[in-house]
């Protein structure tokens, strides 16, 4: 679909970072750290750390909630068309995601889940400048009255 929706530019690549926002949130509940004999995912994790009282991580906790929403809406936004806010919303989604991951990663007790997000983080932000280079291209459009060019 030449001109608007999730492909304006024609291109397959153009859907990838739609499709891997989509893999991205699963992603999330998956397990991210192991405490002990337990595997928490990262809401878990979160949750552990406001028990804790490191009450200086709630913005970043806020915002870690939010995500599932942000990354559906961004994918609605690129569904609807608006292929540059759902971009960027995605980017800020993914480098949320990304740092989060790397840090837990750098714990040493990091699950399965914590590497899933970041490669997935990794593969979204490529296909975000992917998408961006292929559907940079000429767009389709109608022609003005009076131009019989095609």
């Amino acid at each position: 679909m030449v001109g608007g929706g999730l492909n304006r530019s024609g291109h397959p690549a153009a859907l990838v970072p739609a499709a891997v926002g989509a893999l991205s949130v699963p992603a999330l509940w998956a397990p991210w750290f192991r405490s002990g004999a337990s595997a928490r995912n990262s809401f878990d994790l979160f949750r552990s750390l406001q028990l804790l009282g490191l009450d200086a991580l709630t913005p970043i906790r806020v915002v870690w909630f939010l995500l599932p929403m942000a990354f559906a809406a961004a994918v609605v936004l690129l569904a609807a068309g608006r292929v540059v806010a759902g971009r960027v919303m995605l980017a800020g989604c993914w480098l949320v995601v990304g740092v989060v991951a790397a840090l837990v990663g750098l714990s040493g007790s990091a699950a399965w889940g914590t590497w899933l997000a970041l490669v997935l983080a990794a593969i979204g932000m490529a296909g975000l400048v992917v998408a961006g280079v292929v559907g940079s291209g000429p767009v389709a459009t109608r022609p003005v009255d009076g131009d019989q060019s095609p």
